[in-house]
């Protein structure tokens, strides 16, 4: 089941992408003659089916649009913002694998940095977990660190922000994330042997939320409830959550109009209308062939 909002996703894009290519040609001509064709697109433009296609096709071009500049304005912004929140860490011993971060407030651990991600502990944590408490803790950053998790955070925002009119997106998100959880969780608890020891450094975890790191930390705290992944543990329970019809439907549902809008101009046959009307007398009569002569003729 989780392979089918990627696999959708992935037709999504081809089918609009192939739209895209092989409409653009004749619809940009068409678009041109059709802006001067038509005085007023509330006269008697909308009848014409090419030109509902063209305001369709555009329209699914803006919201494409509109997802591409959400998505890369959040994510850059989300990552300066993660940079300069790092620069205020009161953090030392920057030079080792593990950075201490100078604060018995919080009780954290987390992973962060896209290329080169490095593990952040702080000092509120140390002086709370048990010596073996603290290596589980350790071994699941590791686990993050080790695999880019931090990267894969950040490249899934991105597809949630670019398809924020599909539901089924933000569902897919979330579950890849809490996936990277569980599997950080389990390499902790086979190496050290002792769910327990996890489980109740899980529940000694805050989250880092007050250093405003948006540029996706991997954290100990995960992105969902502590509770969950402390009873997967303690019961060997996993909590799979089914992807909802509703949301199925839902972006089944705009996904098929988004593809309509940019696939269906490719059976149009680019022309305007070249015979007169009566109507064409006050609209068009210098735009369509023998209107002026047809219209002066029928008063």
């Amino acid at each position: 089941m989780p392979y089918v909002p990627a696999t959708f996703l992935i037709t999504f894009i081809v089918a609009a992408a192939a739209g895209v290519w092989l409409s653009l040609p004749g619809l940009a001509e068409f678009t041109l003659r059709a802006l001067d064709w038509c005085e007023s697109i509330l006269m008697l433009c909308l009848p014409y089916e090419p030109v509902l296609k063209a305001i369709g096709f555009f329209s699914g071009v803006v919201l494409l649009a509109s997802g591409l500049a959400l998505s890369l304005t959040r994510g850059i912004s989300g990552w300066t913002r993660g940079l300069r929140a790092m620069r205020r860490l009161p953090v030392y011993n920057r030079g080792l694998s593990v950075s201490i971060i100078k604060d018995d407030n919080i009780r954290t651990a987390f992973t962060h940095g896209l290329i080169r991600p490095r593990i952040y502990v702080s000092t509120g944590l140390l002086k709370n977990l048990t010596r073996e408490e603290l290596r589980a803790v350790l071994l699941h950053e590791v686990h993050h660190r080790d695999t880019k998790d931090p990267l894969r955070f950040f490249c899934l925002s991105l597809i949630k922000d670019l398809f924020f009119y599909l539901p089924v997106a933000a569902w897919f998100v979330r579950q890849k994330r809490s996936q990277r959880e569980v599997e950080a969780d389990d390499e902790a608890i086979v190496r050290t042997g002792q769910p327990l020891t996890l489980a109740g450094a899980l529940v000694k975890v805050a989250r880092p939320a007050r250093y405003g790191l948006s540029a996706q930390p991997a954290s100990i705290a995960g992105s969902g409830p502590v509770e969950d992944r402390v009873r997967r543990i303690l019961f060997g329970k996993d909590r799979n959550e089914r992807l909802p019809l509703s949301v199925l439907a839902k972006s089944a549902f705009f996904a098929l109009v988004l593809i309509l809008s940019v696939t269906l101009p490719v059976s149009s046959a680019w022309h305007l209308p070249d015979d007169c009307t009566m109507e064409h007398c006050s609209h068009h009569m210098e735009m369509v062939n023998g209107c002026r002569t047809h219209c002066d003729m029928t008063g």
